[in-house]
């Protein structure tokens, strides 16, 4: 079985369900290096080099010698590339999977000194940002080059790719997808209930979903709004619903486990994302959250972004609004409450959708290939 480092800047991040995917079902031996733009961890086994927990060669010295001595011994630096670089070896690592073009850009020129093939995996931020692509600019086009493949998930990040230099022979269409165990909720649309998961970041524009909704409320008053999640836009938005004065309207769950976000959506009947392309030119990509409430068999309101369209089909999976209009996206809400059998229909077309066109066994696979590819090119 081959070796194959998966690399994050993050161990468990809530809403990077799909690094934790590729974990769980890629074949192979997997090593999951994390923390930081060079990793510093391996799996739970050990750092690579951590200061917060592990004392350093200079901190021991200090504990050994009298202080007159320790002056006069030469300084060692550590070096995380070295150390990462000597972590790959240990692991003989055959191929490297970047999970965002963030983490490829800093640890490509290792890759390439030890002759490991690259492959990346782009989500959104990583190439829609404009600060990440001002800052990462030289090292996307040179990484892009040694780079054996680069996958995306929505067709709208491809352009920008090409931008930077990309062979288009070397980019992959695989959009994200939904953990099977959404395609088990049998939702009851008993309860008037939207939900929302978010990140509180201006892509997801959170504030927009919550004035549509406080629009629904002048005609409709027993509805209820659960938004999941954590962020630094999460108290602008409690102070809104405040200012609004539908704090019994609007439930902020903060970040839950898995089971009660299931449990959530099975008592709700559709759920709702205003997302928007931020000032920083932040984008999504194809926003896991709707696919899994696709998968589920709710109904989908978002908005014409991104790669948004490309998995939910206006007026038959959920409804579409262009980015900032708050009064259609309320009026589709609306639309919803008032007719739960197209809500029921829209939601089993979402889910017939995600089976038949976005299964995780495919998204895996299509992966899976690509890294084997990489492996096999070398060689």
């Amino acid at each position: 079985m081959s070796n194959i480092a998966i690399l994050s800047p993050n161990k468990t991040a809530i809403s990077e369900t799909f690094i934790k995917n590729h974990k769980e079902n890629l074949k192979g031996n997997i090593s999951y290096f994390y923390g930081g733009a060079i990793p510093n961890f391996i799996d739970d086994e050990y750092a690579i080099i951590n200061f917060a927990t592990k004392p350093s060669f200079t901190d021991r010295l200090k504990r050994v010698l009298p202080a007159f001595i320790y002056d006069r011994v030469p300084k060692r630096e550590y070096d995380p590339k070295e150390f990462f670089a000597n972590a790959l070896k240990e692991k003989k690592i055959e191929v490297v999977l970047a999970e965002f073009g963030t983490t490829a850009a800093e640890i490509y020129p290792i890759c390439r000194q030890l002759d490991i093939p690259l492959v990346i995996f782009f989500f959104g931020f990583d190439i829609f940002r404009y600060k990440e692509q001002e800052y990462h600019k030289q090292n996307y086009e040179n990484m892009l080059q040694y780079a054996s493949s680069s996958l995306v998930v929505s067709k709208s990040m491809i352009p920008v790719l090409k931008k930077f230099g990309a062979d288009e022979n070397k980019i992959i269409y695989n959009p994200a997808s939904a953990h099977e165990d959404f395609f088990k909720l049998k939702p009851t649309f008993e309860q008037n209930n939207f939900i929302s998961i978010t990140r509180f970041v201006d892509k997801k524009a959170p504030y927009y979903t919550i004035l549509a909704f406080a629009e629904v409320l002048k005609q409709m008053p027993n509805t209820k709004l659960n938004i999941i999640g954590d962020g630094l836009l999460k108290e602008t938005c409690e102070n809104l619903v405040n200012y609004l004065e539908i704090q019994d309207k609007v439930i902020f769950h903060g970040a839950v486990e898995k089971d009660t976000y299931m449990n959530l959506m099975e008592n709700s009947i559709a759920y709702v994302q205003h997302s928007i392309q931020a000032l920083s030119g932040d984008s999504e990509g194809t926003p896991v959250a709707i696919m899994e409430a696709q998968s589920a068999g709710l109904p989908v309101i978002s908005t014409y972004h991104s790669g948004i369209p490309e998995i939910v089909i206006h007026e038959k999976t959920g409804f579409l609004t262009e980015e900032h209009n708050v009064k259609q996206m309320a009026n589709y809400l609306l639309e919803i409450l008032k007719d739960k059998e197209k809500a029921k229909k829209m939601g089993q077309a979402g889910r017939t959708r995600i089976k038949d066109n976005f299964s995780n066994e495919k998204h895996i696979d299509i992966l899976q290939t690509a890294l084997e590819q990489a492996i096999k090119q070398k060689n």
